[in-house]
């Protein structure tokens, strides 16, 4: 399975709020929900109405603090994340056409504005322990770049899901890391370089002798995972150690990537871990929407090395046999996050 190609996720888009919904809570009276895509988005009543053409800017992203309409954003550092408004979940930010320096007729739905306004994606920084010292760039040439898509703003992608066997896995929260081995060589990266042997994400693979296990596999391989633990993103885990959660594999000389039983073989034999399973597979059948994929995400949790449970970031949804998905352009794939994380 060679998969190449993979669409640019859109920041900012024109999108067009499909439904507006009362306010869970009867006492807030100035507040409701519009719906953009899946997404739901607190607003202020009145403000918008059914129909209405809109710019919807994405969660993890950063608005330009030059612009004085985002000026209220200052108190959450211009960032765009999931927020509750009186108990209300709120995933994304909606604003008016106006806020546009121009409003030319061709304006359509999905158009990109993200360059125009100046919103650009938010990108966790690496704790000292891992962020290491940079040899290159992510070598996407062998591999591509982690980023897991959501689903609120691909609906339409459950039906590519529709009688696949499917896997529901937790979403660990903490950095990308990738380890190559090709040509007897060992490649560690993060998300946007390949590290020097021996600093940062090195130390991680090394933990597990994952250098010197792939050498003595002599299979040209590409894992990607999840690292975790120490100091990387505060340890929301609460592991004890720095661990590595492995969620994809592909194999650099064939360009296939591995299914999830292909997965646990390999991490077996390399002795490293997978992500955490949810449920064990399953057949995606109509019972399977978005409403009961977000329960699912709001009630995953962690368990911590010393026992304490903490709510999870969310799931991922993925089929057992990979499969390329033409709505997102890559292999079939998607994220559901937690509302109340």
């Amino acid at each position: 399975m060679l998969y190449n190609t993979s669409k640019v996720m859109k920041q900012a888009t024109i999108q067009k709020i499909h439904s507006i919904l009362r306010h869970p809570n009867p006492d807030v009276t100035k507040l409701e929900i519009g719906k953009v895509k899946e997404w739901p988005v607190v607003i202020p009543k009145g403000q918008f109405k059914d129909g209405d053409f809109v710019v919807f800017i994405l969660i993890d992203s950063i608005v330009p603090e030059t612009n004085p309409y985002f000026e209220f954003m200052r108190k959450q550092h211009f960032r765009v994340w999931n927020a509750k408004f009186k108990g209300a979940p709120s995933q994304g930010l909606v604003c008016p056409m106006s806020i546009l320096p121009t409003l030319p007729k061709s304006w359509a739905l999905d158009d990109d504005v993200s360059e125009v306004l100046g919103v650009t994606k938010y990108e966790k920084g690496l704790d000292a322990t891992i962020a290491g010292d940079a040899k290159g760039r992510f070598p996407t040439d062998v591999v591509t770049i982690t980023d897991e898509d959501n689903l609120l703003n691909y609906p339409e992608v459950l039906d590519e899901f529709r009688g696949e066997l499917c896997y529901l896995t937790v979403k660990a929260d903490g950095s990308s890391m990738t380890v190559i081995y090709d040509n007897g060589e060992v490649r560690v990266c993060s998300r946007r370089l390949e590290q020097k042997e021996g600093t940062g994400l090195w130390t991680l693979a090394d933990s597990y002798a994952l250098p010197d296990r792939l050498k003595e596999l002599k299979k040209s391989l590409a894992i990607q995972a999840e690292a975790c633990g120490g100091k990387i993103q505060g340890n929301p885990l609460g592991l004890k150690r720095p661990t590595m959660f492995v969620f994809n594999v592909k194999e650099d000389d064939t360009g296939r990537w591995y299914g999830w039983e292909e997965i646990k073989q390999t991490c077996s034999v390399l002795n490293i871990p997978t992500v955490q399973l949810v449920c064990e597979p399953f057949v995606f059948d109509d019972t399977w929407t978005i409403a009961r994929l977000q329960e699912l995400a709001n009630k995953v949790t962690y368990t911590t090395d010393t026992g304490e449970l903490r709510k999870g970031e969310g799931i991922v949804l993925r089929p057992v046999t990979p499969k390329f998905s033409p709505v997102i352009g890559k292999p079939l794939s998607v994220k559901i996050l937690n509302q109340a994380y």
